[in-house]
């Protein structure tokens, strides 16, 4: 199994060919590293007013989810500046050790 994953091509995503074709750079992100992932903060944000609140059904567990998206809307822009100075900071490091 492992010649065969060593010898399969990268896959080709629409959203690459298309970013790329109008000249951006695309960096996929590791998996399971939630400090590059701006709605991992932001779910965990959620997942930690309902974990101080627990629901008591399933509708009620929905409702607290989408009413935790919307109170937390107006961090989107500070979680991603933040995880645009953690990109930078690993950029960084990506080129001191390149050097």
């Amino acid at each position: 199994m492992e010649i065969v994953e060593l010898h399969a091509e990268a896959p080709i995503y629409a959203a690459t060919t298309i970013a790329t074709s109008h000249g951006h750079l695309v960096y996929f992100t590791p998996p399971y590293h939630p400090t590059l992932q701006p709605i991992e903060l932001i779910w965990g944000r959620v997942k930690g007013d309902i974990a101080r609140r627990p629901a008591k059904s399933a509708s009620d567990l929905v409702g607290r989810v989408v009413a935790g998206l919307e109170e937390h809307g107006d961090a989107w822009l500070s979680v991603y500046r933040h995880v645009q100075e953690k990109e930078d900071e690993y950029v960084a490091l990506a080129a001191a050790n390149a050097e």
